[in-house]
């Protein structure tokens, strides 16, 4: 079993929860959609990145010690610096319903929302759009070995199939271009689900693009302190992919969850859809 299969058959809880502003549960329910950030632009600072260190260690270890393999093990190294630009596209997802730091991170001082979807609904609408859902993995033991049997899978692999050029010096010697090939392609569709333990708590599920996005598909927001590409990813319809709303810390409670009510009702989802209110006394105003 490859890595990405592996991650692929662990099941998800039921229900799947999304952290967002006023003005985010406002579009997610206006078009049906969440927006599948560019990875590189997301909070955590080495998000992507985290993979391909890992990578590199494990190839750099095996070039100490495995001789007859380096021809293949430096073409792999080489592929590592052809992927950090790829347009992979994540929604992030958490299995916690009320979780404190999510608060802090997307409440906002007015008040932020923590989306809750049914897994089952939003698997089959990513699927049909080329995302596939896989959880995050923190410790890291698991990352290495995630990532030695994947590398070890691709120095298996006959490279002799793979883009490359005859040796003038050496006569019917191969070498071997850097052309990415299943090593890049394999590591990317796991990149995003390698986290920094220090991010454990939010116990995080994602949505990953299986492929990089063309940029004629991408849409643009404004950030902080840059543009953020995105992927409009459509959700499917109303009655299928939202199970609850939790009304996070906010200074007017009540009133904020009375007009999360009738958001819900506006947009058809009142009947198939709890409206909940933290339990958590955090004051951010």
């Amino acid at each position: 079993m490859n890595a990405l299969t592996e991650l692929k058959t662990i099941t998800p809880p039921f229900e799947l929860y999304h952290y967002t502003t006023q003005t985010g549960i406002i579009g997610v329910l206006e078009s049906d959609s969440l927006w599948a950030t560019k990875i590189h632009y997301l909070n955590d600072l080495v998000e992507f990145k985290l993979a391909l260190s890992i990578a590199e260690e494990i190839l750099q270890e095996k070039l100490e010690s495995c001789g007859e393999l380096s021809n293949k093990i430096r073409c792999l190294l080489s592929n590592l610096h052809t992927i950090r630009k790829i347009n992979i596209c994540v929604v992030s997802l958490s299995t916690k319903r009320d979780l404190l730091s999510q608060w802090r991170a997307y409440g906002a001082k007015n008040g932020g929302f923590s989306i809750g979807f049914n897994s089952t609904a939003l698997i089959k609408q990513a699927e049909a759009q080329g995302f596939y859902l896989v959880k995050c993995i923190y410790s890291e033991p698991e990352q290495k070995r995630l990532i030695g049997g994947l590398v070890d899978e691709c120095l298996a692999e006959d490279f002799s199939t793979t883009q490359g050029y005859e040796d003038p010096e050496r006569p019917r010697t191969i070498v071997m271009l850097p052309t990415g090939g299943d090593f890049t392609k394999k590591l990317i569709s796991i990149a995003p689900a390698i986290k920094n333990k220090s991010f454990e708590e939010e116990s995080e599920w994602r949505l990953v693009s299986e492929n990089g996005i063309d940029i004629r598909s991408l849409s643009f927001r404004e950030g902080a302190s840059t543009l953020i590409p995105y992927f409009n990813l459509k959700l499917g319809e109303k009655s299928d992919y939202l199970s609850s709303v939790t009304v996070g810390p906010t200074q007017h409670l009540e009133p904020a969850k009375d007009g999360a009510t009738l958001l819900l009702g506006k947009y058809d989802f009142g009947r198939n859809c709890t409206v909940h209110e933290t339990e958590i006394p955090f004051r951010n105003w």
